[in-house]
């Protein structure tokens, strides 16, 4: 069995619909500091040192701000009622890698919308201030039923992607990197900078 590695319940809960066994990993993998939510993944599974687990990135990448996408987790405090991003443009993407002997496999999924104040009380992290067209007008995404959200979530499409090629044993559609031929990372790595005040570009 394939095993995602995370100690997340909502994302084990995800992975584990699609079949994956869940395995928590001891140590911190600190991720590198790059705009691309695929590489981001892709370093984090070459960090973690292991064959036959998948990993997976979020980035919300913001139209008009200073900071990467991928940084999400380490401002959204900053970002949650902070109501001068209304309406900013947004996007959603995941990435999923996996290392399977000397290859990198990686799904990604992607989805576009607005950021919405006030937030709505339910959805996951970032989802309760993120609306998604629906029907020619915007909607929060918690909003939309079960079958939408999962239709629509990024992280269903990746899974999706990467579980199909698993079952088919057919890697064709997902980005594949040789292990062999990948370069240590030489550029900065992502720290904690919560609550910090972020710098709109105008």
């Amino acid at each position: 069995m394939i095993d995602f590695l995370t100690s997340n319940k909502k994302k084990a809960s995800d992975f584990q619909s699609f079949g994956f066994g869940v395995k928590e990993f001891s140590e911190e993998v600190i991720e590198v500091k790059s705009p691309n939510v695929l590489e981001v993944a892709l370093y984090k599974a070459k960090d973690t040192g292991l064959n036959n687990v998948v990993v997976e990135d979020t980035a919300l990448y913001i139209q008009g701000v200073d900071f990467y996408g991928t940084e999400i987790k380490h401002i959204y405090d900053e970002i949650k009622t902070n109501h001068e991003y209304h309406g900013y443009q947004v996007s959603w993407m995941v990435c999923l890698c996996m290392r399977k002997d000397d290859l990198y496999y990686l799904a990604s999924g992607e989805l576009t919308g607005k950021l919405n104040y006030p937030g709505v009380t339910t959805g996951y992290h970032f989802e309760n201030i993120l609306a998604v067209e629906k029907d020619g007008h915007y909607v929060p995404f918690p909003s939309l039923s079960n079958l939408e959200q999962h239709d629509l979530s990024p992280r269903y499409k990746a899974l999706e992607k990467l579980a199909k090629a698993i079952k088919n044993n057919d890697y064709s559609e997902l980005i594949m990197i040789d292990a062999n031929s990948l370069k240590n990372w030489e550029g900065e790595y992502q720290v904690e900078t919560t609550h910090k005040k972020l710098a709109l570009s105008l």
